[in-house]
C-alpha cells in the first residue's frame, strides 16, 4: 500500500508541476512491474556481459582486466555511452519488457492514480521494440565478435605475451560468437495507438487491439470513469539491449559487423537498420536482455476515454474484408483483419440491401491465419439480388457504440 501511495504521489507531482509538458519518471511508471533486477548500474551490467559473453580470454589477460574498472567494456563503446554507464537501470529478460511498454495510467473518480498493464492487447506478446525506435533520437548498435573483443582487451590490459596472444587469436577466430549492444529510445505501443503520427510501426489491427484493451482496463478498474477521463502513457522509453546469441559477425551482416578484420561495428540505428530484418535475421528479440533507464523523466501521450472509444469504433467499422465472401452450401465465409477480443463477439446478420432488417441465423468466428474468420449461416436463403451482408455486435465500450462490418458480395 505504501508503495502504491508513493507511485501515485510521484505521478501527480510530475503532472502538476509540468502541465504544459506532462512528464512522468520511468521509475514511478514501472514501480509495480516485476523485474529480473531492480535499480542496478548499467556499467557493471555491461562489464559482466562482455566478460561472460562467450569469448574466452587467456588467464593472464583476465587477471589484468579484473584489476581495472569496467575494463571488459570495449573502449569505443565506453566512449559512445559516456555518462550512461553510470545510469541506474532495471533489467528485463526476454519479452518481459513488454509489460513496461504496454503500461498506461489514469486518475480515477476517487482521485487515485491507477496503473494499467494491457495484458489483453496483442502488443503484450507481439510487439517488436527493435522495429519501433524513435529514429530522431541518438540511437546506435554496436557489434563485436571474439577477435574484436580480444583486440580490445589486449589494448586495455596493455599487452600480452606473444605465445598466449597467438593461441588466443586462433581460438577467437574459431569461436563463432558475436556480442551486440543496442541503445535506443523505443516507442510505447500505447503511445503509438493514442497518437499514431509520432512514428513507429504499429499496424491498424494492433492499434485497435491496444485502444480496445485500454478502454476495457479503465472501465474494469473504475466502472464509474466518465468519458472525460484522461488516459496517459509514456511516449517512449530509454532502453539498452544486449545479446550474445549471434554467430560470428552476424553471418556477414555488414550493417552490423562493420570492419570484419577488427570484428567491431558501430552504426546509427536508423530506419534502414532498425526498421527491417537486419537484427531479426540473426537474433530474435526474445534473445535480448533489456535494460530500461529508470532514472529519466519521459514525456507522456494522452487522450480522453470518449476519444478512445470513438476511435476504436471508427477503426473497426472501416475495416475492409481481408478475403472475398465465399459461399459454401447455405453458409458464407469471410475474414476481417481484427483482433481476437473483437472477433469473438456475438454478431448478428443484416442484409446490405435492406440493413434495417435483421436476418435470423448464426455467425461462428475463429482467430485464424486470415484474421477474424467468420462463417455466416442465414436461417433462410438470401434474395437473388442480395449485394452483401452486414454484421453487427455490441462494442461493450458504451451502449451507443456498435461494431458494424460490411461484407459485399459484388
Amino acid at each position: 500500500m505504501q508503495r502504491t501511495r508513493l507511485f501515485a504521489a510521484t505521478l501527480i507531482l510530475s503532472l502538476q508541476c509540468c502541465a504544459a509538458y506532462a512528464v512522468v519518471s520511468v521509475k514511478s511508471l514501472t514501480a509495480n512491474i516485476q523485474k529480473e533486477k531492480n535499480a542496478v548500474d548499467l556499467g557493471n551490467e555491461l562489464n559482466s556481459f562482455f566478460k561472460n559473453g562467450g569469448c574466452v580470454l587467456p588467464k593472464e589477460l583476465t587477471k589484468k582486466l579484473d584489476k581495472k574498472d569496467k575494463a571488459y567494456i570495449p573502449g569505443e563503446l565506453k566512449s559512445i555511452l559516456a555518462s550512461d554507464l553510470a545510469a541506474e537501470v532495471d533489467k528485463y529478460s526476454g519479452q518481459s519488457v513488454l509489460r513496461v511498454l504496454n503500461t498506461a495510467f489514469f486518475i480515477d473518480t476517487k482521485s487515485r492514480v491507477r496503473q494499467l498493464t494491457l495484458t489483453g492487447a496483442e502488443t503484450y506478446t507481439g510487439f517488436d521494440p527493435l522495429r519501433n525506435m524513435d529514429t530522431q533520437a541518438n540511437n546506435f548498435a554496436y557489434a563485436m565478435d571474439c577477435s574484436g573483443f580480444l583486440n580490445s582487451s589486449i589494448s586495455v590490459a596493455g599487452g600480452i605475451s606473444g605465445n598466449d596472444g597467438a593461441i588466443a587469436a586462433k581460438n577467437a577466430l574459431e569461436t563463432k560468437k558475436s556480442m551486440l549492444a543496442v541503445k535506443a529510445s523505443v516507442f510505447s505501443p500505447v503511445a503509438l495507438a493514442l497518437a499514431p503520427d509520432i512514428g513507429g510501426n504499429l499496424t491498424r489491427r494492433q492499434r485497435i487491439s491496444v485502444l480496445y484493451s485500454l478502454s476495457r482496463e479503465v472501465r474494469g478498474a473504475d466502472p464509474a470513469a466518465p468519458d472525460s477521463t484522461k488516459v496517459s502513457s509514456g511516449r517512449m522509453f530509454p532502453a539498452v539491449w544486449i545479446s550474445s546469441a549471434g554467430a560470428s559477425s552476424f553471418q556477414g551482416q555488414t550493417t552490423l559487423s562493420g570492419n570484419a578484420g577488427a570484428g567491431i561495428g558501430v552504426l546509427s540505428a536508423s530506419a534502414n537498420t532498425a526498421g527491417n530484418a537486419t537484427f531479426s535475421k540473426s537474433i530474435s528479440f526474445s534473445q535480448f536482455d533489456t535494460y530500461i533507464v529508470n532514472s529519466q523523466d519521459i514525456a507522456t501521450v494522452d487522450a480522453d476515454l470518449k476519444t478512445i472509444n470513438e476511435t476504436v469504433a471508427q477503426l473497426v467499422n472501416a475495416t475492409p474484408n481481408a478475403t472475398r465472401v465465399v459461399q459454401v452450401d447455405q453458409s458464407f465465409q469471410v475474414a476481417f483483419d481484427l483482433p481476437r477480443l473483437i472477433c469473438q463477439k456475438s454478431w448478428t446478420i443484416r442484409s446490405a440491401r435492406t440493413p434495417d432488417v435483421l436476418l435470423p441465423g448464426t455467425v461462428q468466428t475463429a482467430d485464424g491465419q486470415s484474421g477474424c474468420e467468420m462463417t455466416i449461416r442465414p436461417a433462410a436463403p438470401l434474395a437473388n439480388d442480395e449485394t452483401g451482408l452486414v454484421l453487427e455486435a455490441a462494442s461493450d465500450l458504451t451502449p451507443e457504440l456498435k461494431f458494424v462490418l460490411k461484407a459485399p458480395m459484388r
